[in-house]
C-alpha cells in the first residue's frame, strides 16, 4: 500500500488511550517504524520531575524525533493522582482533593533547558503548561527568533495553567515564558495568572489597588512588543479579568486589532466598561464570539439589557454573543 494510506491510518492512533496500538505497529518493520514514528511523538505529555529533565535530555541527543512534536504538555501528576484516589479510596480513607498539602509538590521545570531545546521543536503548534513550577535562572537566554522561526512564528495553542515560580525567583511567569519562546503571534492564548504570586481567593477590586495593580503589571511586561493575539481565555477571570488588567491589556499586551474572541467573566460594571473598551481598542473587524460568564451580575440582580449594551456590540462588531446562564430576556439579542 501506498505510504499515504499508512499516513492515514496511524494518524487515528495518536491520541494518549490508543498509544499502545501505535507502539505495536512501530515494532512490525523497519518500514512501519519509519511510517509511525511521526505519529507516536506527535502528542507529548509529560508528567512528574525526574520525567522533565529526562525528555529534555532526550529532544537533546534526538532532534530527529523532536521535529515530530506538534503537541506537547508538561503537566502534574497530580491530576490524575486524584482520579485513581476517587476509585480506589473508600469513605474512612478518603484523601481531599483541595487539600494541597496532601497531594506531592508539583514539579519543576528548568526554562533555561527547555529554552536552549525550542528551537529543535520545529514542528510545535500548541503547548500547554499545567499545575507545574518554573525555574527561572538568572540569566536565562532568550530564544533567538531567527532561530525558531519555523515554531515560535507558528505556536497556534499556548495554555498556562497553575504555573508558578519557585520561591527564589522574582520573575513572573507569563513574560518569562514568552521570553523563552520568543512568539511574534499566538493563535489562542489562555492563562490564570501573570505574575509568579498564587491566586488570591478574595480579590480586590477596589480603586486604590486597581491603580497600584496597573503599575505593577507595566513594569512587570517592560518593553516587551504587544502580542498577535487572535483567541483570548482567561481561565481564572478572577484573578487575570479585573478592570485593571483589562487596561494592561489594551495599553501593553494585546496587539490593536487582531482580537477576534475572548472568554471571560464580569463580576461587575467596572469590569464590563473596560472589557468593551478593550475590545473596542484590540478588536478585530472580524470578531466572532465574545462568551461573557455573567452570573455575578445575575446573582446581584443588575439588569443587563440591550439600551445598557456598549455600542460596541450594538454597531455589529460582534457575531456571537454567549452568555452565562442563559436568559429568556438575552435570546433576541444573542
Amino acid at each position: 500500500m501506498p505510504a499515504e494510506i499508512f499516513h492515514q491510518i496511524f494518524s487515528y492512533f495518536i491520541f494518549e488511550t490508543h498509544k499502545e496500538t501505535l507502539s505495536s505497529c512501530a515494532l512490525v518493520s523497519k518500514v512501519w517504524l519509519q511510517l509511525a514514528r511521526p505519529h507516536l511523538f506527535a502528542m507529548m505529555k509529560v508528567e512528574r520531575k525526574r520525567c522533565f529533565s529526562t525528555f529534555l535530555r532526550c529532544i537533546d541527543l534526538r532532534p530527529d524525533l523532536a521535529g515530530h512534536i506538534q503537541e506537547l504538555t508538561f503537566a502534574s501528576a497530580r491530576c490524575r493522582s486524584r482520579e485513581d484516589a476517587d476509585e480506589c479510596c473508600c469513605d474512612d480513607h478518603e484523601r481531599p482533593k483541595d487539600d494541597r498539602e496532601a497531594w506531592p509538590p508539583s514539579p519543576r521545570l528548568d526554562l533555561g533547558a527547555f529554552t536552549a531545546m525550542f528551537p529543535k521543536l520545529t514542528k510545535l503548534k500548541e503547548l500547554m503548561l499545567e499545575e507545574i513550577t518554573v525555574a527561572i535562572p538568572k540569566s536565562a537566554p532568550s530564544a533567538s527568533p531567527d532561530a525558531n522561526a519555523d515554531c515560535a512564528r507558528t505556536l497556534e495553542v499556548l495554555v498556562i495553567k497553575d504555573v508558578t515560580t519557585c520561591e527564589h525567583d522574582n520573575g513572573p511567569v507569563l513574560p518569562a515564558i514568552l521570553d523563552a519562546l520568543s512568539p511574534s503571534s499566538i493563535e489562542s492564548l489562555t492563562f490564570d495568572r501573570l505574575g509568579n504570586k498564587p491566586r488570591c481567593s478574595i480579590p480586590d477590586h477596589s480603586e486604590e489597588t486597581d491603580v497600584t495593580l496597573v503599575a505593577n503589571l507595566l513594569d512587570l511586561w517592560g518593553t516587551r512588543p504587544p502580542l498577535d493575539v487572535q483567541h483570548l481565555s482567561l481561565s481564572d477571570p478572577s484573578w487575570v479579568g479585573t478592570a485593571a488588567h483589562f487596561r494592561f491589556y489594551e495599553q501593553k499586551m494585546v496587539q490593536p486589532g487582531c482580537l477576534c474572541s475572548l472568554v471571560t467573566r464580569c463580576d461587575s460594571w467596572k469590569i464590563t466598561e473596560q472589557l468593551f473598551a478593550f475590545l473596542h481598542t484590540c478588536g478585530s473587524k472580524h470578531f466572532e464570539c465574545l462568551e461573557l460568564d455573567i452570573i455575578p451580575l445575575v446573582e446581584g440582580e443588575m439588569s443587563f439589557t440591550i439600551k445598557e449594551t456598549p455600542v460596541y456590540l450594538r454597531r455589529g462588531g460582534v457575531t456571537s454573543l454567549r452568555l452565562f446562564p442563559p436568559s429568556r430576556r438575552l435570546v433576541t439579542y444573542a
